[in-house]
């Protein structure tokens, strides 16, 4: 199944180097990375210009993990291409539907994905709030740089010390949803076992409707962090207290879980045994966890 722990950004361990996208020891993107996302861009102006005419690319910055402190060799290069349209104009969805279908996890340099992610260009400049870097690969220039003493001090409070509100109200959670994907995991095992899951879907369906809810209120609790100014103290949104839990969830598995339960069913009935057999080994491995967050525990 790959490599089922993620590591995710603001919940690890700052670097005092920034990643691999800059040339050593520089502040300075490298030449083949700029030229990747240049490679990504001209296909979307291609799409845009047969399909679309009139619509633009008018700028894009690099956001993320890549351009901090805080990366993993996995960590994503998201590119945001701002466009001359707005987000009510119908087209605008198209667009990015297209984008996702046609350029996401197509391009890598080395194990890190190039992603793309369409903006009006009416908010070139208001990044700064939701973004701890903000990278012009035009300019070869940060637009925010990252900050170091920042993303350690902030690390320390928040996440590594055991006592900090974010670890506590994570074990909280975290007691929740192992009673969840405990339930998930003997339910799921029986239904592989009998040798016909399809047909055990209705046994499967009230503790997939349960973790639906439960993610729900996790991707609610992550929206809260974005909807709102920065806390006094918090390099930016990213560190709002909703974002903090989720990564930690998605650092621990939940996030990939709830994604294959959802992969699985539909209709009342197991659609993709193999998606099945896939969230009940990660069930199964999360169980073996100790409950609570643990920063110094290294992914499998």
């Amino acid at each position: 199944m790959g490599n089922w722990w993620k590591r995710a950004g603001i919940v690890d361990n700052p670097s005092k180097e920034l990643s691999d996208v800059f040339d050593p020891g520089s502040t300075r993107m490298s030449d083949y990375v700029v030229e990747m996302i240049n490679r990504g861009l001209a296909q979307i102006q291609e799409y845009l210009d047969s399909t679309h005419p009139g619509v633009k690319i008018t700028h894009h910055e690099v956001i993320g993990a890549a351009v901090t402190y805080q990366y993993t060799p996995k960590s994503d290069i998201d590119t945001t291409v701002f466009i001359n349209m707005p987000k009510t104009d119908r087209r605008f969805w198209v667009i990015n539907d297209w984008i996702i279908e046609n350029l996401d996890k197509t391009m890598y340099f080395k194990e890190r994905p190039i992603q793309f992610k369409i903006a009006p260009d009416s908010l070139v400049g208001t990044q700064s709030a939701n973004a701890d870097a903000i990278y012009d690969p035009t300019e070869r220039r940060f637009v925010k740089k990252p900050s170091l003493i920042g993303a350690s001090g902030s690390y320390r409070k928040l996440v590594e010390l055991g006592s900090s509100e974010e670890r506590k109200e994570y074990r909280r959670l975290e007691e929740e949803l192992r009673g969840m994907a405990r339930s998930w995991a003997k339910v799921g095992r029986q239904a592989l076992e009998s040798g016909k899951p399809s047909e055990l879907g209705k046994w499967l369906w009230p503790q997939a409707r349960e973790i639906a809810s439960a993610i729900k209120r996790i991707r609610s609790l992550r929206g809260e962090a974005y909807s709102q100014p920065a806390a006094p103290g918090r390099i930016s949104q990213n560190w709002g207290r909703g974002n903090i839990l989720f990564k930690m969830m998605e650092r621990d598995g939940y996030i990939e879980l709830f994604s294959l339960i959802k992969k699985t069913l539909g209709d009342r009935q197991v659609l993709h045994p193999e998606n099945l057999a896939a969230s009940v080994e990660m069930a199964e491995k999360i169980m073996n966890q100790r409950v609570g967050f643990d920063p110094t525990t290294d992914p499998a």
